[in-house]
Formats: C-alpha cells, sequence, structure tokens
C-alpha cells in the first residue's frame, strides 16, 4: 500500500508539470509511471508475498568434523564421552584429573582450538554452553584445559596466535544420565555460532529411561508428618529425612584430611536435620531455596535456622546460597538451628516445621 501511494503522488506532481507546457519527453515519462502505478497498484492488492520461516536449527557437528570460523578459529571435536574420571590423554608421573562425586559423572567433550586471530585469547573465553539430557534436563559447565605437551590439566590458558590448544568442556552430571539410553548432546557456542554436539543419540525404538517418580504428583504427600527415611514426592523433588539429632558439634558423614564442621556457642546446642534431596525438575535450583524451616521448642519457643550442603563425596560442608543441584541429582542439605543447652537436656518436644514446593511439612525430632 505504501508503494501504491507513494506513486499516485509523484503522478500528481509530474501531471501538474506537463500542464504548466512541459515537452513531450515529460509527458511521456508521466504516462510511463501512470502505468507502472497501475501495476504497483494491481499488483498491491493481488499479489501475497510469502512469509519468510526463520530457520532456528543449530547446526551438528561430529568428532574429527575441522570447523573454520575466518579471523577467529579453527576447530575439532576430538572426543565426546561420559565418563567418571576425566584424564589427560599423556599423563605425567605427577598430574591433574578431574573425577565425580559419587553419584554422579561427567560429560567431557575435547576441543582442538586454534587461534586465527591475531592476538591471544584465553581458553576460558573461547566457548560457553550446556549440556542437554533427553532433549529436557540442562547442565551448566566449565572449562579446563590441557598443558605441558596434554600430560595434566590447568585451569586456564592463554592460546596465542595461531597456536593449537586442547581444550576440554566438562559437565557434570548424574550417574544416570550415563547409564540411561536417552539422548546426551552439547550445545556450544563458539566464535558467536551455536553448534550441536551429540554425545550420545537416543537408541531406536527405546525410551530415555528418564526417572519418572514425580509424575502423578497428585498421590503424593501434599502435607503433614514426614517419618524419618520416608520418601516424599513433590512437583520438583524427591526428598526424605535421612537423620535428625541435637548436638555441640556438627561434621560430615565421611571424615577426611580437611573439613569444615560448625560447633555450637558455650551455652548453646545445634538441632542437625539432614535431608535427602533429589532435584527433578528441568534446570539447577539454588540449595538456599528448596525449603525453608523453624523449630519450635516445648510447644511454644520458636527459633529460626539455617542450611548447608554436604559436597566432596559427603566428606565436607559448604554454603547453601553458592550452590546450584542440578536436575535428576541428589545432595544431602542439613538444616541447622541453634538453641540453648537446656533445650537438649530437656524431655519437652522438639518439631520441625518446613515447606518444600509451597507444601508444608513437620518432623518431630523428639
Amino acid at each position: 500500500m505504501k508503494k501504491y501511494i507513494r506513486s499516485i503522488a509523484v503522478l500528481f506532481l509530474v501531471l501538474s508539470l506537463v500542464a504548466c507546457g512541459t515537452s513531450k519527453e515529460t509527458s511521456s515519462i508521466a504516462s510511463s509511471i501512470s502505468s507502472e502505478s497501475s501495476s504497483i497498484s494491481s499488483s498491491a492488492t493481488s499479489e501475497t508475498i510469502p512469509e519468510e520461516k526463520e530457520d532456528n536449527s543449530i547446526p551438528a557437528i561430529t568428532v574429527g568434523q575441522v570447523v573454520e570460523i575466518p579471523d577467529v578459529c579453527e576447530f575439532t571435536i576430538e572426543d565426546a564421552n561420559i565418563v567418571t574420571k576425566v584424564t589427560p590423554p599423556s599423563p605425567a608421573s605427577y598430574y591433574r584429573y578431574y573425577e565425580a562425586d559419587a553419584g554422579k559423572a561427567y560429560v567431557n567433550i575435547c576441543i582442538a582450538y586454534k587461534n586465527l586471530s591475531t592476538s591471544a585469547v584465553s581458553s576460558d573465553d573461547i566457548m560457553s554452553g550446556k549440556a542437554i539430557y533427553a532433549d529436557k534436563y540442562e547442565y551448566s559447565g566449565f572449562v579446563v584445559s590441557e598443558d605441558e605437551n596434554r600430560s595434566t590439566f590447568t585451569y586456564s590458558k592463554d592460546i596465542s596466535p595461531l597456536t593449537t590448544e586442547y581444550v576440554h568442556y566438562l559437565f557434570e552430571v548424574p550417574e544416570e544420565v550415563q547409564n540411561a539410553s536417552g539422548e546426551v548432546r552439547a550445545e556450544i557456542n563458539i566464535g558467536g555460532t551455536e553448534y550441536s554436539i551429540f554425545v550420545r543419540e537416543s537408541e531406536s525404538g527405546t525410551s530415555s529411561s528418564v526417572s519418572t517418580s514425580n509424575s502423578g504428583v497428585q498421590g503424593g504427600k501434599q502435607s503433614g508428618e514426614v517419618a524419618l527415611n520416608e520418601t516424599v514426592v513433590t512437583t520438583n523433588s524427591e526428598f526424605s529425612i535421612e537423620s535428625a539429632d541435637i548436638s555441640n558439634k556438627v561434621t560430615p558423614p565421611n571424615l577426611s584430611g580437611y573439613y569444615s564442621y560448625y560447633e555450637a556457642d558455650s551455652g548453646m546446642t545445634y538441632v542437625n536435620i539432614c535431608f535427602k534431596y533429589k532435584n527433578t525438575s528441568e534446570s539447577d535450583v539454588m540449595a538456599d531455596e528448596i525449603l525453608s524451616a523453624n523449630l519450635k521448642y516445648a510447644g511454644k519457643y520458636d527459633y529460626k535456622g539455617f542450611p548447608i550442603v554436604e559436597e566432596d563425596n559427603r566428606g565436607d560442608f559448604t554454603y547453601a546460597n553458592i550452590t546450584g543441584i542440578a536436575p535428576l541429582t541428589t545432595e544431602y542439605i542439613h538444616y541447622l538451628f541453634e538453641v540453648p543447652q537446656e533445650v537438649a537436656d530437656s524431655t519437652e518436644s522438639v518439631v520441625v516445621s518446613f515447606v518444600v514446593d509451597s507444601n508444608s511439612y513437620s518432623y518431630t525430632v523428639r
């Protein structure tokens, strides 16, 4: 319609010039414009311009395929696998490696990266991405670089112009991902372009063996008293209370070497509840956001607490506000309440109320 209006305006201007005594050449041009205007008008009212469909597919690259991005890099996927331990290809007598915690594994993608730019780039800046399991569950990762003739790993490394280095993208996933038959792929951005790397394709005619224990949550426990070791299923989780005690010092269950612990102040003690929590949602959740809790002593005294998380195969503690729990991953979360010593010495009731996925529950410590 805009083209049609513009043509009529031009026609009006030219005809005005003709009326003022223009030459036959001008008159001929006006006639040509009039004819073009009629043609444009007809086209604008009768011709349908097809809509272009946007192609959102991500190109897939395979192991051994060479990809060049001019003036940026040339790279090759050297290997893509799922393992519990990632070691350098030519281990030295002393070398750094990455071993997943119990119940977990690593999606390991090794990339040979040649820097085609005119200055050095840092290995931890050359790519970003995520791993995807069963076309549903997403996992974040981190980059490490091979060093010393591929005999060990280092955290970050400068890659000089025209130099090739070997960089690994590691994604920690539940052991379930390693043992199942569902598709596992990584979507990685290199040089501003997204690429899909298939680590494992779904077996033909088989399902992905994804845990479905949280399907039909309506049948799960929506609220009420929870017993020790009772598994409760909610919309986004499975949890149970593994232990509950009152003690002056809280330590991780598998002590070895250096570890963190919590010791109550003089005249105080801790009520310690350990939750076994599995994230059944499709993305990471922060450990300090999965539950809230409060303690009531003797039916009337209220106390607030705080969460901490086990790490390093249950051999240490870390802060809940810096810990993400990946999909289908199980972690152990402790909720600590610092209370007066007389709570431990008395026989009065100790009840903890808590909320998970907007559902309210309680547990009787004593």
